[in-house]
């Protein structure tokens, strides 16, 4: 299992950030979930791109988070190699 996990880990994490940016469209299916809370936000005030702003920003952040947790487990894996 931690060969097959070392293997299959880049493409696992590219598959759980390509989710987390398509969360967004899941709004369009009724799906509550960041951009309907902006929304709900921008249309309290009429005001929308302060929100949206605020949107795209916690989105990265989330992207960034998980890319970094998945390189930083990578490269543990890839460590374990030497010895």
């Amino acid at each position: 299992f931690p060969q097959a996990l070392k293997n299959a880990l880049p493409t696992l994490g590219n598959e759980f950030i390509t989710l987390l940016k398509e969360t967004s469209v899941a709004n369009y299916i009724t799906v509550h979930d960041l951009t309907y809370a902006y929304k709900s936000i921008g249309g309290a005030n009429y005001e929308y791109m302060l929100p949206y702003l605020f949107l795209a920003l916690s989105y990265l952040l989330l992207v960034l988070c998980a890319s970094y947790l998945v390189k930083l487990y990578e490269k543990r894996l890839r460590a374990s190699d030497l010895y």
